[in-house]
């Protein structure tokens, strides 16, 4: 049986076949959820140029967006409040975030940092004398700052211990690592290690046991490997995940692998042209990595991107898709009562969700983003539209193609066979694409020495798992 094997488009036509908007299952793909504008949802004023999601003490999730001159929190009901100030956020950069104790820090190059008490709020402040970081995290209870303003951008500084206000004592230092280029991210991996990344090179910081009373170790793992912009990485359970200008990268503080390699790597730098604008956020409940990213003729505006590349870390594969949005991050929401759905108006602004939506517990990250209406959104709509094809097949003899049975749940599937007599020809597809009779065989009809078979799943279709193609009929 022709099985829907691992999307490696890398390794030719005869190995890999073609899937898109599906996730991977046990011996085979399943459905993708949509993205869905959360109910009663408001635009942010102007383009998203950054997001942030974090927990206060108590269990308090709080939401943030920015935009190229202002801060934005999420509120209950998905609109956004400003919060003051005015940012100068540097073209082609996005704002840094992270969240140290009870405040929230934001940073750029040209505004420099500022903070936000988020438990005691009174509105967005400069932070005196810290620098205007490119990238921000926390570790080892202390701020690290990558990189100052457009004239240091390879400058390491760390703050204090437990005071993002201080900046030259108790634990607080500088230096410059110039060899690597700028910064371009990092973050902290647990056990007294982060990484930092750079354009050429990656590092890990060990914190610690330093030696010379030095309170952090820095070790070169990578050269010539680094990050292509900080929105471009993304860490979860102790892993790193980057984009470098040769493909996709992963560490746990040790050498980095090249996930991508043989794989991706080839037709994902064919397909996006500016690798700068690619941006990288975490689904935990799916165990994937999202790379949003604009490609080639695949109809993208300069905020609106409408592909996406999925690495699932436990198949260790990759799956495309498309998804119009504006951004994607993590988000967590508070438990939803009958009291808070009455606040978000008529049934019809929040029924789309299914019953056991996450939408309604609350809690836990998950992923969701910006759609390109700028409006807060998440992946539980109704079921993406689908393809997979079988990789090419072919005995080197003319067949007539006339019969096949597709091994999905979803009696509606629709199946279409592409034909072609070179290897280096264009695949000719029937149309229009067939369903299924009562015993779940496609009739086709198409010539040719090479074929595949193409299932199509309609945007909203009822189905749990394809595995592949049996029944091929070949005379």
């Amino acid at each position: 049986m022709p099985a829907f094997p691992p999307f490696r488009p890398d390794a030719g036509e005869l190995l890999s076949g073609e899937v898109s908007d599906v996730f991977i299952t046990v011996g085979g793909y399943g459905p993708r959820p949509s993205l869905q504008a959360a109910p009663g949802a408001v635009a942010l004023p102007a383009a998203p140029r950054g997001a942030f999601g974090t927990f206060l003490p108590d269990g308090t999730f709080l939401g943030f967006a920015a935009t190229a001159s202002s801060l934005y929190k999420i509120d209950a009901d998905w609109d956004f409040t400003s919060l003051g100030g005015t940012l100068n956020l540097p073209s082609d950069e996005d704002q840094a975030f992270t969240a140290f104790g009870v405040f929230l820090l934001i940073s750029n190059t040209s505004s420099g940092m500022k903070g936000y008490n988020m438990d005691s709020p009174a509105g967005l402040g400069a932070v005196a004398g810290a620098p205007a970081a490119r990238y921000l995290f926390n570790a080892n209870n202390q701020v690290v700052a990558l990189g100052n303003g457009s004239a240091l951008p390879s400058r390491l500084l760390v703050s204090a211990f437990g005071d993002h206000t201080n900046w030259s004592t108790k634990g607080a230092s500088k230096q410059d690592l110039n060899d690597g280029g700028a910064f371009t991210g990092g973050g902290d991996l647990g056990g007294g290690i982060a990484i930092i990344a750079q354009d050429r090179a990656l590092r890990r910081m060990t914190f610690g046991n330093a030696g010379g009373g030095a309170l952090f170790r820095l070790d070169k793992i990578a050269e010539d490997v680094g990050c292509v912009h900080p929105r471009a990485q993304a860490i979860y359970n102790g892993i790193f995940y980057c984009l470098h200008t040769d493909g996709f990268w992963k560490t746990a503080g040790g050498a980095p692998i090249n996930i991508g390699a043989g794989k991706v790597n080839e037709w994902f730098l064919k397909r996006c042209t500016d690798l700068k604008k690619v941006s990288a956020s975490v689904d935990p409940k799916n165990t994937i990595i999202r790379w949003r990213y604009p490609a080639a003729g695949d109809g993208s505006s300069a905020t609106v991107f409408n592909s996406y590349l999925d690495y699932n870390w436990v198949a260790d594969e990759f799956v495309p898709g498309i998804e119009p949005s504006s951004a994607f991050f993590r988000m967590g929401t508070p438990a939803q009562t009958l009291d808070t759905l009455a606040a978000l108006g008529p049934l019809n602004n929040w029924s789309q969700f299914p019953i056991g939506s996450a939408f309604f517990q609350g809690g836990n990250y998950r992923l969701a983003g910006l759609d390109a209406a700028y409006r807060v959104a998440f992946f539980e709509g109704p079921n993406a539209a689908a393809t997979l094809e079988t990789p090419t097949q072919g005995d080197g003899r003319s067949n007539l193609v006339s019969w096949c049975e597709p091994i999905t749940d979803d009696g509606a599937v629709t199946v279409r066979l592409g034909v072609k007599e070179r290897m280096a020809d264009q695949f000719t597809w029937s149309d229009p694409a067939v369903g299924i009779n009562a015993k779940g065989l496609a009739q086709l009809r198409g010539r040719g020495r090479y074929d595949r078979i193409r299932l199509i799943h309609a945007a909203g279709a009822s189905w749990t798992k394809d595995v592949g193609v049996e029944g091929i009929v070949r005379s």
